[in-house]
C-alpha cells in the first residue's frame, strides 16, 4: 500500500481556489457541480468569479492555461462574448492579466455574496489520489480519499513512519485524519503539473534520469528554458515528486520541483 491510490478519476474542485484541468470535463476551465446560466456582461463592467477558474489564451476549454483565478476574485470585462464549447466566453482582466473566462463562471460583483478567504494552515492536494489514514501508518484504516486540488488544514502535528513524514489535517468534509506530507502543497502553481501539461525548466541545469529517484541513471541533462510534456502523474522518492516526460533528449524522470508551468 502507499499513501495515495493509482486509480483514475476525475479531478475534484476545491472551494476557495482554482484546479487545474486535466479533461475537458473542467467546465470552461473550472470544475463546478452545478454551473450557472451565463450572465450578460458589458465592457468595463466588474465581475466576480463565481468557482475557482483556469483563465486561458482564448475562448476554448483546450487553450493554453494563463493563470488559476481564484472564487471570489474581481475582475474587469474587456470584450465578449464569445459563444465556443458550450460556453459564453468573457475577456477578463484579472489585477492586469488578462484572459478568457466562461461566463458561467462570473457574477456582477455589485450583486455577489462575499466569498471567505482560504484560512492560515489551508494546504491543497497535490497528487490525482491521495489516502486520509486514521494514524499516521500505511497500515492504518483510510477513512477518506481525496483528489487533486482539494483543500485540508493543516492542524500543526506531524509524525513520521513507513518512510513518510505525515501532517494531521482536517478535511473540507469535516475528516479528522493524516496523509503524507509530501502530497501536500501550499503553492497552486504546483497543481499545473498534470498528465499533458508542457513545463518549463526552472533552473540551470535538470539530471534526466531513467526513473524516479535520485539513484535513476542520468541519461541526459536539460537546460534552463528547456520545455517537457509531463507523461505521468507524480511519484513520491528521496524526498521530491517525479514526473516522467517526454524531451528533445528522450523520455526520462525528472523533479516536478524544478519544472514550471
Amino acid at each position: 500500500m502507499t499513501p495515495r491510490s493509482r486509480s483514475s478519476r476525475h479531478l475534484a474542485v476545491f472551494a476557495v481556489i482554482a484546479v487545474v484541468v486535466l479533461s475537458t470535463a473542467w467546465l470552461g476551465g473550472a470544475f463546478s457541480a452545478s454551473a450557472q446560466n451565463s450572465a450578460s456582461f458589458s465592457e468595463n463592467q466588474t465581475v466576480i468569479t463565481t468557482d475557482g477558474i483556469n483563465l486561458r489564451e482564448s475562448a476554448s476549454t483546450s487553450a493554453t492555461v494563463i493563470q488559476l483565478v481564484n472564487e471570489g476574485t474581481l475582475g474587469t470585462i474587456v470584450s465578449g462574448p464569445t459563444s465556443a464549447d458550450n460556453y459564453t466566453w468573457y475577456q477578463v482582466d484579472f489585477d492586469g492579466v488578462t484572459g478568457y473566462a466562461a461566463g458561467e463562471f462570473l457574477e456582477d460583483a455589485t450583486s455577489a455574496t462575499p466569498v471567505a478567504s482560504p484560512v492560515a494552515g489551508t494546504l491543497y492536494v497535490n497528487t490525482d489520489v491521495l489516502n486520509v489514514r486514521d494514524k499516521a501508518s500505511l497500515s492504518d484504516t483510510i477513512s477518506e480519499t481525496l483528489a487533486l486540488g482539494d483543500t485540508v488544514t493543516d492542524l500543526g502535528a506531524t509524525d513520521t513512519a513507513d518512510g513518510y513524514d505525515w501532517t494531521e489535517i482536517d478535511t473540507a468534509s469535516g475528516t479528522t485524519g493524516w496523509v503524507a506530507t509530501i502530497y501536500l502543497t501550499s503553492d497552486t502553481s504546483r497543481l499545473l503539473l498534470t498528465v499533458d501539461a508542457e513545463a518549463t525548466v526552472n533552473v540551470d541545469e535538470l539530471n534526466l534520469r531513467d526513473s524516479g529517484s535520485l539513484s535513476g541513471t542520468i541519461v541526459g541533462t536539460l537546460a534552463s528554458g528547456d520545455t517537457v510534456t509531463i507523461l505521468s502523474d507524480s511519484e513520491a522518492a528521496d524526498g521530491y515528486l517525479w514526473y516522467e516526460v517526454e524531451t528533445d533528449l528522450g523520455t526520462g524522470w525528472v523533479a516536478g520541483e524544478f519544472l514550471t508551468v
